[in-house]
């Protein structure tokens, strides 16, 4: 397979005109990517399915709730998820969350950033 014999080479997206200098077409899908807009729907809906299809584990026996997630920038795309307990998301499940962002989104070598905070209760 020919993409398998591809090197790859990390490259700092910062605008269109970085990209123009380098004349790939390819580059352009990278661009593209990385100023990515994904609707609350639409990263609610991805949300759900990962949470679903990996139970985050309890941390000192206390459960994580993830009740929703908004994009807040691109270019990186970020990611707000608010949760009941934001100290409880552990590494591991924020970069299974982000590789499962990816995969849904066809994001693949795109830098995405998750912040996760708390819901506020009244």
């Amino acid at each position: 397979d020919q993409a398998m014999n591809r090197k790859i080479v990390p490259i700092f997206l910062q605008n269109k005109a970085t990209i123009g200098l380098m004349g790939s077409a390819k580059i352009d899908i990278l661009f593209d990517k990385y100023s990515t807009r994904l609707t609350t729907s639409q990263v609610n809906n991805v949300l759900t399915e990962a949470v679903s299809s990996k139970i985050h584990p309890s941390h000192k026996g206390k459960p994580i709730k993830f009740y929703y997630g908004t994009q807040v920038a691109s270019k990186p795309p970020k990611f707000l998820i608010f949760v009941n307990n934001e100290e409880l998301v552990h590494f591991s499940y924020k970069r299974y969350l982000e590789n499962y962002f990816k995969r849904a989104f066809d994001l693949k070598g795109i830098k995405l950033d998750f912040v996760f905070r708390n819901r506020k209760t009244d």
